[in-house]
């Protein structure tokens, strides 16, 4: 509120630090958040409360949180999920954690440049039995990737980064520093929706990190 002028215009090295606390409140926030989904997750006590979600709705939310950190690196932030992209069947409190949690990542290992995030439509295949004979069907799925121009992660690095406290290279969690479980509970809640997690990345060039969620089953109704 103060940044937006409740006491009325603000010297700019006020601006900043207001900018500074909530960044900080904000990320204090996400891994408290964090560790208490991680122990849930853990002894199989979290459960989702689906329906149909506007991933673009959400998407707008986070990236609009996002912006005071991306302000501190001069990071352009993009958003290009289409205008008609379907609901997802989501928890939309969970799935703005994980959309939070990859695109503060992001933000986080990435000096300048961007962090874009994009979504759609994909068939993916499955199986299922009929008359004993396997039978192979296509179901639509959204893709969603958050891209950026960081430092990127090296490719034997590419499964630990979701493993529990688990880090990318030494010099990096020295500069960067956080907890490592922010990957873990994203992973986590991903699988939780039926989708899956995957990771492209070039070292120096940056990286992409696409999950997929079930397209909502009530789209008329919605």
């Amino acid at each position: 509120s103060l940044i937006d002028g409740a006491t009325g215009e603000l010297p700019q090295s006020t601006t900043s630090n207001l900018s500074l606390i909530a960044s900080s409140g904000r990320r204090l926030s996400g891994l408290v958040s964090d560790i208490l989904d991680f122990s849930k997750l853990r002894h199989k006590s979290l459960e989702l409360q689906l329906k149909p979600v506007d991933l673009r709705s959400i998407t707008h939310v986070v990236l609009a949180l996002s912006k005071p950190m991306a302000a501190q690196k001069n990071l352009q932030l993009i958003d290009r999920i289409p205008e008609d992209l379907p609901l997802a069947h989501a928890d939309e409190n969970r799935l703005q954690q994980i959309l939070y949690n990859l695109i503060g990542n992001a933000i986080k290992f990435t000096p300048s440049g961007q962090v874009k995030i994009s979504a759609k439509v994909f068939d993916a295949h499955s199986s299922s039995t009929s008359n004993k004979q396997p039978v192979k069907c296509t179901i639509p799925k959204l893709a969603i990737t958050i891209a950026d121009t960081g430092i990127g992660i090296p490719e034997e690095k590419f499964d630990r980064i979701f493993e529990s406290f688990e880090q990318g290279e030494g010099s990096a969690e020295r500069e960067y520093g956080g907890t490592g479980l922010g990957l873990t509970v994203t992973k986590q809640l991903v699988e939780l929706h039926g989708g899956k997690i995957g990771v492209q990345s070039k070292v120096g060039v940056g990286s992409k990190f696409t999950f997929t969620l079930s397209i909502s089953p009530s789209q008329g109704e919605s």
